[in-house]
This record gives C-alpha cells, structure tokens and sequence, in this order.
C-alpha cells in the first residue's frame, strides 16, 4: 500500500482528488491532506508518505521548498506537482529537483492516475536496488565482515527511523529441511513478513539471511514498544500457519541502544531461535529469558560411548539405550543448551557405532531403507528428541536385527554362533554347549564354523575376547585383572599370555602405548 500526501491550498481540490480516483483499487491511500507546506512538513514527519502531490504556489512557501525540504529527509519520496501556471521556470525547477510528473491544472483523473502509476513504478525500481544494497550491508555487518557506517550509508534515505533503543529477531521455519515445496514456503514467510512489517508502527529493517530465515531489525519509538513488537510476531506466526500449515520459531534479542553491538544482537537472536531444540518449534524465544549462567553443556564422554559400543557388542539393547537416555536426561535438565554440541556428540557416537559394529554394509541398508550417513542426517535435525530418537532407532535397528549385518555372515548356523559368542564370551564357553544348544552336532558345527570364517571355535572366540580386551583397556580405567575376568579369563597370567600372542604386546603396554598416542 502506497501512503499518498496531498498538499493544495485549494480545499476543493483536495475533496475532488480524494474522492473521484479509487486509490484502494490502485493499491493507495490518502494518508493526509495538507493546505501549505509548512502543515505538509510536519506532517510528513509523522506519516512519512511515499508519494506527494503538491501544488507550487502556496501562502507561506512555494511547493518547491516543500521538495527540497523533503528530499533531505527521505531522497526515495516521488513528487507529482500541480499548477494553474504554465511557467517555463517552474517546469525547469521541477526537472532539476526530479520531480516525476508535472500536471497543468485544470487536470482530469486520467492525469493524474498516469502520474501516480509512474511514481509508484520508480519507487518500485528504487526498493528493489535500496533493497539489496541495504540487505548487503546489512549481512556484511552480522558477518563481521563490516562496519556499521557502511550500512548507515545503505540506509542513509531512510535513516530518520533508526533510534537509540533497536532489538533483532530472526524468523525461522520449522523443519524446513522436510518441506517438499521449500520455495514456495519460504516466499510465503516473506510475503507475510512484508505484509506485517510495512503495518508496524515500529521502523524495521528486514532481510532474507538464509532460504529459512529471515532477519528483523526493529528500531522502538519507544523503549516499550517491544510489547506491540510481540503481538505482530505472533501474528506473523499465525498468519504463516494458517497460510503454510509450517510452523516458525523466532528468537528475540534483548533492546540495545548502540548499533555497534548489532552483531552481538543477531548473535544473541540465533541463540534464542537454538533453544527451540530444547523448548519445541513454533514458540517466540526472548533471549532475556534464557538462563545460560548455570550448568555447562552436557557431555557424551569417550568413555560412555565406549559402553554403548561393548553392550552393542554384548546385544544388550537396555544398557546401551539406558547409557543413551542418561545422556539426554542431563541435557533436557540444561537451563541453556548449544544444539551443535548435542548434535556432534551423537554425531561421534553414530559413527564409531557404524564403524566398529557394522561389518555388513549393504545389510544395513536394506534394514533401514538408506546408507546411514550420520554427518548429513543429524544436521536436518532440529529438536533434542528427535535426535534421541535417531540414535536410538540406530542402536535398536543394529541389535534387534542382526544377522548379517552384525557378523559379517551369510551362513545362518554359523551365523547364530557368532551372536552366542558376542552374548556369552565372557563366560566359560565350549563349542560342546554351543553345539547343544542349537541342536547339532559338535563335528559339523566344527566344520561349518570353520568354513564361513577360517577360523575354529576356540580361535574365533579368543580373538573376540581380546578384541573387546584391548577396546576396555583403551577407553576404560579398570584393572587389567578386571578386565581379564570380564571377558572370560579367570587366570590373569594366561590371559596375558593370551593378549600378548595376538598383540605382541602384554596388556600394560598395549594402555601405555594408546595412552602415548
């Protein structure tokens, strides 16, 4: 909508030019009427009308000190003048000051209609260069990568809205990484946005600083109009909705009163919008709220991913979701949480669980209908829960399924004894038992066993004994008799002897020499 000015001291003129156009369907309205420059200059000030129609002789101040008076408060105003005089100077004076149109009274609305589309068609041009050369500085200024008074001359034409108390908010679209139709969301979100701002009696400043967010910098007329502020964000949230059916969460910096801290405000607004990690989507986050002073980032530490691995190796499910789960407990408690740590903590995990339990690509991938490829999912995910979940379906989809993917075998005989290994190889295990209880007899197991994985029982169960040894004696601080007795060895000399026929090492130095690395 076009906010129009009228300045004639003929008040006639000023009924007829108001009620004979229909300014609604031309996307226009009348925003004032004013009767000499002077009332016209103060109103301006207030209602800050893009387009000015005036008349050049006045009482008081010709229609060209009214320009002049204008164009060094607002240089993007488009002035359409009327006059009764068909004066050559007058004509001059208007190309010089770059007035749009020039209209000799008396004028029909056909006239006058012309002249309005044409204003409305440069400033539509001038939006749209102000636009990027604002948007530029702007986001050069949040990068670091500039100055604030590059961007105070960005914004030069409309710097009388800049004021001492400004916030940031930065509008961010749920889940945009699921939506199908992402640029035709992403244009609703600044439509609406566009929309709302232009109705705001706050100045605003808006900018698109990725496909899924967008920037607002809201400079307050007064220090508490952030409440009205609050309204027209939710009902930007509303209006997204209702149009989208997408929800958006928006994270609000406190008020600054110096720009020099703009970048630490859109810091503090991104914060605001990571919190929706821990909080939900589609809620309005006030940084000033956030409690970030207390308990540290929660940590998945090398030790308990570790664990997670060995109950995975063991098929216990409960332990290593329980260890899982003691993870995220800590980090829902948080009063203040950085998603990215939480992110790359799983991150970590999902990748030595792949690496060191998966021996079967391709079977994994039939079992989850995809690759798991952690680094790219984990990065599309944007809440706490969903992140558990992911890990978890992980953990679950590994233990509960099995089978080739686990073991590395196609054979499901030798298959199902390796799984036994896995479960029981920290007690006192024979291929005898084994054999009995699946039903065979130990000469064809032997064979069997033998011919899938080129190894005999015992060798095969030895080697899985200290592989899990030299995996406890990395990442654990137990004692090497500890260790021997858990994973099956009840005589601590002959499991050394045991470890240091496979290593080369004994099972000191094999710690000693991690702990070197």
């Amino acid at each position: 909508m076009f906010d129009i000015m009228i300045v004639d001291d003929d008040e006639i003129l000023l009924y007829g030019l108001e009620k004979t156009i229909d300014w609604a369907a031309m996307d226009c309205r009348i925003a004032a009427k004013c009767t000499d420059s002077d009332e016209a200059i103060e109103k301006f000030k207030k209602i800050r009308p893009r387009i000015i129609i005036t008349d050049i002789c006045m009482p008081g101040d010709n229609g060209f000190s009214l320009i002049e008076s204008v164009q060094k408060i607002d240089g993007d105003v488009q002035f359409i003048i009327l006059s009764g005089y068909p004066n050559f100077d007058f004509a001059k004076s208007a190309i010089e000051k770059n007035v749009g149109s020039f209209l000799l009274k008396p004028t029909n609305t056909n006239d006058v209609i012309e002249a309005v589309e044409k204003a409305k068609e440069k400033l539509n041009r001038q939006k749209s260069v102000n636009t990027l050369l604002r948007n530029e500085a702007l986001i050069n200024v949040l990068e670091g990568d500039s100055n604030i008074n590059d961007f105070l001359k960005a914004v030069s034409s409309s710097a009388v809205g800049i004021k001492d108390n400004y916030t940031v908010a930065v509008l961010a679209i749920d889940n945009y990484n699921g939506i199908s139709d992402k640029k035709k969301v992403s244009a609703s979100l600044a439509e609406i946005t566009e929309r709302s701002v232009s109705m705001s009696r706050n100045y605003i400043l808006q900018c698109k600083i990725e496909k899924s967010k967008i920037f607002l910098l809201i400079f307050l007329k007064e220090i508490h109009s952030n409440i009205s502020f609050f309204d027209l964000l939710k009902n930007i949230q509303l209006l997204f909705l209702q149009t989208t059916e997408q929800t958006l969460t928006i994270g609000v910096s406190g008020i600054y009163k110096n720009l020099n801290m703009l970048h630490r405000a859109w810091e503090a607004a991104e914060k605001a919008v990571g919190q929706r990690a821990l909080l939900g989507n589609g809620r309005i986050i006030d940084y000033t709220r956030i409690d970030n002073t207390g308990m540290g980032q929660p940590q998945f530490t090398v030790e308990e991913m570790h664990e997670v691995i060995l109950s995975i190796k063991k098929m216990n499910k409960k332990a290593a979701l329980d260890i899982v789960d003691d993870y995220f407990e800590k980090v829902n408690c948080a009063k203040y949480l950085e998603v990215d740590d939480v992110r790359n903590n799983i991150e970590e995990l999902a990748i030595l669980i792949i690496h060191n339990c998966v021996k079967n690509q391709a079977e994994m991938e039939k079992l989850f209908g995809r690759i798991v490829k952690p680094v790219v999912e984990i990065e599309n995910i944007e809440l706490v829960s969903e992140i558990q979940k992911w890990i978890a379906e992980i953990i679950s989809t590994i233990i509960d399924e099995p089978q080739t993917m686990i073991t590395g075998i196609n054979k499901p005989l030798v298959q199902d004894t390796v799984l036994y290994i896995m479960k029981h190889y920290e007690e006192q295990l024979t291929i005898e038992n084994v054999a009995e209880s699946m039903f065979v007899s130990v000469r064809h197991l032997s064979r069997q066993f033998k011919l899938e994985t080129g190894k005999t029982f015992v060798e095969y169960l030895t080697d899985y004994r200290i592989q899990i040894a030299m995996e406890l004696l990395k990442n654990s601080t137990q004692k090497v008799y500890e260790i021997s007795q858990e994973v099956g060895y009840k005589s601590l000399k002959y499991f050394c002897k045991i470890f240091k026929e496979r290593t080369g090492l004994t099972p000191l130095e094999y710690r000693n020499s991690v702990d070197i690395q």
